[in-house]
């Protein structure tokens, strides 16, 4: 059941959140009072960017140049090959983008049939030569098709959201270049962290002290890297959120970012310390592996043991993901929001996955048909070479900020949709509408959403979290 101070968010109207009553243009929150959630974390994560850049740093002076010459990669720097590969990746992008919005349905639909229809056609020959491989894909065929069946009539709902995201996509484009930024600080993070990692790893022969340094090690990798991805996606669901409480339009990303890196900015550390930890320990464990390959009954224990860890490692990925939209929305602190999260998913759990897969399906393949073009297109100019290694990072990476802005878009209107209805009918009409109906099309149960009048204000919690699909 939805908290009493988000009961207060929800009575809002759409006339009582205009410029002037949102302070700093920042979504309206109970919480918007400057002060940091989960400091501590904060400042955890300071000290270790410290001491990695100074051991960095470090090691960066100890290394000597040298002249080798063994497996030289050099190749001959074309920049029109680089940058007509670069601009066919954007052009691609916003090409895609405009497909999926006329025929999102038809590609998700197409996706549905085609993969268990692919799996058939290889299990049929993998039964020639290798008939476990082929009956395995044959169950695998069998569940993917079962699942399109389940989730076909929900399709005009994720087409709605994707619909929408794109629209405000369209005005709210800023999250891209803080993802791109975002990207970079990760990058550089990524070389220190790693310089960090083989400078240490050369000086310990202890095997025990080797594993509790290399799980340390492990940890800020992981955890540098998934705080940098996390700000990103703080900033661009606190953008979908101010569209959806104000109508305001300058200064909204620069705002959402400043408090992405400020007041909720050790809640973003917080979160991804505990996914940095199963991260890192899963590393760990594959790390024993390669060490125990003789032994096959250790190596298939942590064999098991990496499997539980990477399953855990990715649901704790998914509820960061809903959890920090809580936090962009609210400015709430780590566990109060993931308990909102857990809230909201005991009832529309099933429902916000299969949205996330269905809506996700044309955008991710958007990202492999990106890939081919822009090798098709620097190979056509100047044959296969380095170039066309850097056209495609550059192409892929800028289409992949923007499929992440759109994702963060999505699981932000899916929160809005769930925890506020009565602000979206309100201040987003058109919108609310949209998704109404599609979801009534599926026979979702969409009572619980329909606009209140005043008497029945005090019994619209129940009906948005006990409402039976």
């Amino acid at each position: 059941m939805m908290d009493q101070e988000h009961q207060k968010i929800a009575d809002v109207s759409a006339d009582e959140v205009e410029l002037g009553n949102v302070e700093d243009n920042l979504v309206p929150t109970k919480n918007d009072d400057g002060k940091w959630r989960d400091l501590p974390f904060a400042i955890a994560y300071y000290i270790s960017i410290a001491f990695s850049f100074i051991f960095g740093i470090y090691l960066i002076t100890q290394i000597k140049n040298s002249d080798d010459e063994n497996g030289n990669l050099s190749f001959k720097f074309n920049f029109v090959q680089i940058f007509v590969g670069v601009m066919t990746g954007i052009a691609f992008t916003f090409i895609w983008l405009a497909i999926i919005v006329k025929f999102a349905g038809c590609i998700i639909k197409a996706s549905l049939i085609l993969t268990p229809s692919l799996l058939v056609i290889a299990a049929i020959v993998s039964l020639l030569t290798s008939p476990l491989v082929g009956i395995i894909l044959l169950i695998m065929a069998a569940l993917l098709a079962w699942y399109a069946y389940s989730v076909w009539n929900r399709i005009p709902f994720a087409v709605a959201c994707l619909h929408i995201v794109i629209a405000v996509f369209k005005s709210f484009y800023s999250p891209l270049l803080i993802n791109v930024f975002m990207g970079m600080v990760s990058i550089v993070l990524l070389i220190i962290d790693m310089l960090v990692f083989v400078g240490v790893a050369n000086g310990i022969s202890s095997s025990g002290a080797q594993i509790f340094v290399f799980f340390l090690l492990f940890f800020l990798i992981y955890w540098h890297n998934i705080v940098s991805i996390n700000v990103a996606h703080v900033t661009a669901c606190g953008v979908m959120g101010t569209w959806f409480y104000t109508d305001l339009v300058d200064g909204v990303t620069r705002n959402s970012f400043k408090r992405a890196v400020t007041t909720s900015f050790g809640t973003i550390c917080f979160g991804s310390l505990i996914e940095a930890v199963i991260r890192a320990l899963s590393a760990i464990v594959r790390y024993l592996q390669n060490n125990n390959r003789d032994n096959a009954v250790v190596y298939a224990l942590l064999c098991v043991l990496r499997c539980i860890l990477d399953c855990i490692g990715d649901i704790v990925e998914y509820i960061n993901s809903y959890a920090f939209v809580f936090v962009a929305l609210y400015g709430d602190g780590y566990l109060q929001s993931a308990k909102k999260c857990f809230n909201m998913f005991k009832s529309r759990g099933i429902e916000a996955l299969i949205n996330d897969d269905l809506t996700t399906i044309p955008l991710w393949l958007g990202a492999v048909f990106n890939l081919c073009i822009v090798i098709l297109v620097c190979i056509a100019i100047d044959g296969l070479n380095g170039n066309v290694l850097i056209a495609v990072l550059f192409g892929i990476v800028i289409y992949l900020c923007c499929v992440y802005t759109l994702i963060s878009y999505i699981k932000t209107l899916f929160v809005c949709w769930m925890n506020d209805p009565d602000t979206f009918s309100k201040h987003r009409p058109q919108e609310f509408n949209e998704i109404v109906q599609a979801a009534n099309r599926f026979g979702y149960n969409t009572t619980w959403c329909q606009p209140q009048n005043d008497e029945e204000n005090n019994m619209k919690n129940e009906q948005r979290f006990n409402a039976n699909v």
